[in-house]
């Protein structure tokens, strides 16, 4: 077995081999640090382990030791505040789920053993206002009456109702539930009659 250099652990210093009553030792001579080099058999080949000695092991100062004990209960303090505080987040994140669950659950959940009718959702339709039609292409204001949702809707011809013919198609006047003035505040039901009147 060859070994070419080692390097202590405690300093980084270059580790000197000494022998001594069948055993090799490893000693560095800057901080007095010993390792104990030991053959571990095995079934292929031997393997080297290195197992360092408590021996000449450089005490601590008190004040050293001191350091080392703050410095321990600073990182368990630290440790203990950081587990209070992801244990108290978990705990909210927990009680929010429980209560939108209760409050949106359980009348669900209720709604399933019990047979009352459903009640009808009444759609609502906001045109924008009159003033938006007028003028308009009769059948465009059509077309985009149908695509907002209404279902009921009439057209009167007012050039065949008078002397007077115009061929431009035209919309003069909107009425949508017998409202012709409303404006973009309003709303109406898909149901709701809508008269266009056009020329």
């Amino acid at each position: 077995m060859k070994l070419e250099s080692m390097k202590c652990s405690n300093c980084d210093g270059s580790l000197e081999m000494e022998y001594s009553d069948n055993k090799t030792f490893a000693i560095c001579p800057y901080c007095d640090q010993r390792f104990l080099i030991e053959d571990e058999p095995e079934v292929d080949y031997p393997k080297v382990t290195y197992t360092q000695l408590i021996i000449n092991k450089p005490k601590q100062t008190e004040e050293q030791i001191k350091r080392d004990q703050i410095n321990v209960s600073k990182e368990i303090s630290h440790f203990l505040i950081t587990e209070a505080v992801g244990s108290c987040a978990a705990v909210v994140f927990s009680a929010i789920i429980i209560i939108v669950a209760l409050f949106v659950g359980i009348p669900k959940f209720i709604g399933l053993f019990t047979n009352t009718p459903k009640q009808q959702t009444t759609e609502r339709i906001e045109p924008g206002s009159v003033h938006d039609f007028e003028g308009e292409n009769y059948k465009v204001v059509v077309s985009q009456l149908e695509d907002l949702g209404f279902e009921n809707i009439e057209l009167i011809d007012l050039d065949n109702a008078s002397k007077y013919i115009d061929n431009s198609d035209l919309v003069d006047s909107v009425s949508i539930g017998g409202d012709s003035n409303f404006n973009a505040l309003d709303y109406f039901a898909p149901d709701d009659p809508v008269i266009v009147a056009y020329h």
